[in-house]
């Protein structure tokens, strides 16, 4: 078989088979290192501003803990010096919160100073549970405390911030204020005089709460879903986003394991990142930093969590989304390793001079055909990642915490009113390819005193009311309202475009938008209501199949929620900035105006089997009658006498094919209502180029002057060429389609 190839034919198949394997190699040594240098040149430049942010933090609370010590300092040595009655002390407490940047101090005499100088018999109240006197004052709080217990009797419990025997400043550890309500450190500085030496005469105690420190670490500069935790040495969270954390060890927080790769880190480092063929999900990158506060002797451990995708987002010149190209690679290189197995099969049928070309015709084909469903599936199993900035994905208190924070820090101004929003939908039908019906309840939760102190009770609901921008028709019913929380019932026609070019392997996310009126968005911000449901599963974890139960991929849906010809996969909440070319009157328009708005999504993938019953089948027996009416070619009169063969017939058959066809094709594009080819079209485009080559070759097979090319062995050549060509077109028309960015 070898011999019959020309000198010529030869070398073309050299050359081919040389360009495919170089090529295939290629993309694989790019893909091997597609933006590692870059990444690593992006994470560099992060360490080095998350490092500089952490460092201006550093310094602040440094000097924030230097005033503190200094003031309780100053303040114990002068009136242990010179004592003060206790209306002046009082009164000169209240003075200190004029200018310092601390939470709460006071003064805790001893009974010995108080019997000297206080008037003992007003300090204590002469009952059982011996109340002390002791002026004590939060920041904003102008009270005076009477603790109900003798924090002088060493053997009450829990009061570490008292000692008699203490001689010299010293600050406590994190531990829950009585008083304040609040995890504070205290800075103890005694009262001392020369009458009495082996006690103090009391203690000035001046706390520092550590939601300061948490408003402190709120303001860096961390994207929208990045976020810092700090923690002490005995690795106690004393700051993070969500308040539900604070005091809890870390492993707590983060996974024990994880934390102590944290922990081995060089410090200013980012976790070492893996390289793109290693991964395609979003994970976290970990930035260790230690926090020294030298004036207290105490070391805070700050970490640092970034998303990956918001960090290369930032930083980085590519417009294309990097999972975009990594799936795109990862398909052109499954495409070319098809392309050297086909080639391989091929040379190893000329080497050997095998006889058995139909043997050889039905390996390519199955080949071709094995690389197509192996790119589908790759398809399918890689998920894509928002790298956008201004769309942002949220599954839990912390990232929804970190993104107010950081919405906080963006806008620079007074924030606007939580809105706490769940959904939960009862029914979802498709009236068309861009039009829903939607039905279900939604509900707000709010903190009626905040509200009512910027709103009247009475008006209330009307400024809730929330505003569905995409729905054409909206029937909303107020069920109950109590207590801050308001429930409604909806059902909404939506209007909303969906991409169905991979149709029918299409994956799409139902959304519901809603935001507060035009006329209270800069008052007012619906946050998902994470409180009422399971733990949602983000995008990353679905794809890794960490933690996911039916339960929680489906929150917010009516448990048999049944939607045609879809599955669900699972449901999210995600906030978008809204630009808006219009200031809508309320000002001179100077830029685009954005706005958070709060969707509610439901990702959902095609059911195929519907879609394979409908357009595969008939596609399917329709290439198989095309090829039954290729092989009845013949120019043998007793086999035509059989087969009834004559170009009039065949071309009359193809046009009746043709016209079936092109009325499933119609059909097709009028329910999707897309203005885009997509990838099932393609399926249509080898049937319409297949009866016309069979439309063509009847009539050149019958014709008198007709090639050799033709009439050889009854047109074997282009029966031969029927599978293998139908295949190949397949294969590398969903090669293009899917692995195009």
């Amino acid at each position: 078989m070898m011999k019959k190839l020309s000198k010529a034919q030869k070398w073309v198949l050299v050359f081919v088979s040389l360009l495919t394997l170089t090529g295939t190699v290629s993309l694989f040594f790019t893909y091997k290192n597609l933006g590692l240098e870059s990444k690593q040149k992006v994470i560099a430049i992060t360490e080095k501003e998350v490092a500089k942010e952490l460092e201006e933090l550093e310094t602040q609370l440094h000097k924030d803990f230097k005033e503190a010590q200094e003031i309780a300092d100053d303040y114990a040595k002068k009136i242990g010096e010179k004592p003060k009655s206790a209306i002046a002390i009082a009164d000169s407490l209240k003075g200190l919160f004029t200018t310092y940047n601390f939470s709460a101090i006071g003064i805790h005499p001893s009974a010995y100073y108080s019997k000297r100088l206080l008037q003992y018999d007003t300090i204590y109240s002469l009952n059982t549970n011996k109340k002390l006197w002791a002026p004590f004052y939060k920041k904003e709080q102008e009270t005076t405390i009477a603790f109900p217990y003798d924090y002088t009797d060493p053997d009450t419990s829990g009061k570490n911030w008292y000692s008699e025997k203490l001689k010299t400043g010293s600050w406590t550890t994190p531990y829950l204020g009585d008083a304040n309500n609040t995890l504070v450190v205290s800075y103890r500085a005694p009262i001392l005089s020369d009458t009495e030496k082996d006690k103090n005469e009391g203690i000035v105690c001046l706390d520092y709460a550590l939601e300061y420190i948490q408003e402190e670490v709120a303001k860096l500069n961390l994207f929208r879903k990045g976020y810092g935790i700090i923690i002490n040495e005995d690795s106690l969270v004393i700051s993070h986003p969500s308040s539900k954390y604070l005091g809890k060890k870390i492993t707590e927080v983060i996974p024990e394991e994880v934390f102590s790769k944290i922990n081995a880190l060089p410090e200013k480092k980012f976790l070492p990142i893996r390289e793109y063929k290693d991964r395609i999900d979003d994970r976290n990158l970990y930035f260790r930093y230690k926090l020294h506060i030298t004036n207290t002797g105490t070391v805070y451990s700050a970490i640092i969590i970034l998303k990956e995708s918001e960090t290369l987002s930032a930083f980085s010149t590519e417009k294309i989304n990097p999972t975009q190209k990594v799936k795109s690679l990862r398909l052109q290189i499954l495409c070319g390793f098809t392309l050297i197995i086909s080639l391989l099969v091929f040379w190893i049928f000329l080497l050997f001079d095998f006889r058995r070309i139909w043997f050889l015709i039905t390996l390519q084909s199955v080949i071709y055909i094995i690389g197509s469903l192996l790119i589908i599936h790759v398809q399918l199993k890689t998920p894509l990642y928002s790298f956008s900035t201004t769309d942002i994905e949220i599954t839990n208190t912390t990232e929804l915490d970190a993104y107010l924070n950081a919405i906080k820090r963006e806008k620079k101004k007074a924030s606007p009113l939580h809105v706490k929003t769940g959904f939960f939908i009862q029914n979802v039908k498709f009236s068309s390819a861009n039009d829903l019906n939607i039905t279900g309840y939604f509900w707000q939760k709010i903190d009626v005193p905040t509200f009512t102190s910027r709103f009247k009770e009475n008006v209330l609901t009307e400024v809730l009311q929330p505003d569905f921008p995409e729905a054409e028709s909206l029937d909303l019913e107020l069920v109950s309202k109590e207590d801050g929380l308001i429930q409604w019932y909806f059902s909404a026609e939506i209007r909303q475009s969906f991409d169905y070019s991979d149709y029918p392997f299409d994956e799409e996310d139902i959304w519901l938008r809603v935001h507060p009126k035009k006329a209270y968005q800069d008052q007012l911000l619906f946050i998902p209501d994470f409180d009422s449901y399971p733990k949602f599963v983000s995008q990353n974890d679905h794809y890794l199949n960490l933690n996911i139960t039916e339960a929680n991929l489906k929150n917010g849906l009516e448990k048999d929620l049944f939607i045609k010809g879809w599955e669900i996969v699972r449901t999210s909440f995600a906030i978008r900035d809204r630009p808006y070319a219009t200031s809508f009157g309320k000002y001179n328009f100077k830029n685009n105006h954005t706005y958070p708005e709060l969707y509610f999504n439901i990702s959902v993938k095609r059911d195929f089997l519907e879609v394979f019953v409908v357009y595969f089948i008939p596609i399917l027996v329709t290439v198989f009658l095309l090829f039954t009416v290729l092989m009845t070619y013949t120019r043998n009169s007793k086999e035509n006498e059989f087969y009834g063969f004559s170009a009039s017939t065949v071309l009359g058959f193809c046009a009746s094919l043709f016209f079936v066809i092109i009325v499933s094709h119609m059909s097709l594009r009028e329910t999707l209502q897309t203005g885009s080819i997509i990838y099932l079209e393609y399926f249509f485009f080898c049937l319409y180029f297949l009866i016309t080559i069979v439309s063509v070759g009847a009539i050149l097979f019958s014709s008198a002057s007709a090639s050799p090319f033709f009439k050889k062995n009854d047109g074997e050549i282009i029966k031969m060429m029927y599978w293998p060509l139908l295949c190949f077109f397949i294969f590398i028309l969903t090669t293009f389609h899917f692995s195009i960015i």
